[in-house]
């Protein structure tokens, strides 16, 4: 515990004494300026670090940032390689990496919850009246939202969408779309007869991969096992169809 306290507080001790734009390239930081005085007025208290590991809630905040794809934006805009690259495994952070996840993370929010907001294109290159449509909000603007929202960041970040139903009709048909072209990429599977537990047939490796489960080896390969049998019989439960 002891540990987890003097690296919270060097993280406090250096957010607070050193410019942050010392600690990110110049070129990481989408919102530099502003986040740096949104952490000066903190006096350096992080948002998303606690005892060298992320909260719940910055996994919250990763888990729609890698979603933002349905908003039709590219989750790669919001630093996920970066951030993942950090995280030794999957929550747990190097001490040497304290700061720059901390701030990632953060700028991460602001470019969401401002891509959100308003038209993230030159209205003018379009030959728009960019009067007629919503600009982006302010980075100053999203970091306020942070601390009111903070707890239930997640919740918070998916009602910033927004709701009109045009925009939200768009987003179902979006991942409809998706997901026929992931299942339009699948290799088909074929069974000329009913498959029946204990038997072998030619497509159950494709079959097993389909509903992720491991390959098997020798002799097994092409059985319909009692593994296979009851994830074929979950699959069925979950999609609402009669075994």
């Amino acid at each position: 515990m002891r540990q987890s306290y003097n690296i919270l507080a060097l993280l406090v001790v250096l957010v607070f004494t050193v410019p942050l734009s010392l600690h990110a390239h110049a070129k990481t930081l989408m919102n530099q300026d502003a986040i740096d005085t949104y952490y000066a007025e903190r006096d350096g208290d992080p948002i998303w670090i606690q005892y060298q590991r992320i909260s719940r809630d910055a996994q919250d905040l990763i888990g729609v940032l890698e979603q933002s794809w349905m908003n039709g934006l590219n989750p790669e805009k919001y630093h996920l390689n970066q951030i993942h690259e950090l995280l030794d495994d999957g929550r747990r952070v190097h001490p040497d990496s304290l700061i720059m996840l901390e701030l990632l993370i953060t700028d991460a929010y602001v470019e969401y919850i401002r891509d959100l907001s308003g038209m993230r294109i030159n209205a003018y290159d379009m030959g728009l009246n960019p009067k007629h449509w919503n600009q982006r909000i302010s980075a100053q603007e999203a970091l306020s939202y942070l601390d009111v929202n903070k707890d239930d960041i997640a919740e918070f970040m998916l009602l910033a969408e927004p709701q009109t139903a045009t925009y939200q009709r768009l987003k179902k048909q979006l991942i409809e779309f998706s997901e026929q072209q992931e299942i339009s990429n699948l290799e088909p599977i074929s069974f000329n007869q009913i498959a029946r537990p204990g038997r072998g047939y030619d497509d159950i490796p494709k079959l097993r991969a389909r509903l992720g489960l491991d390959a098997v080896d020798g002799a097994d390969r092409y059985k319909y096992d009692d593994q296979l049998f009851q994830a074929v019989k979950y699959f069925q439960e979950k999609k609402g169809l009669k075994p």
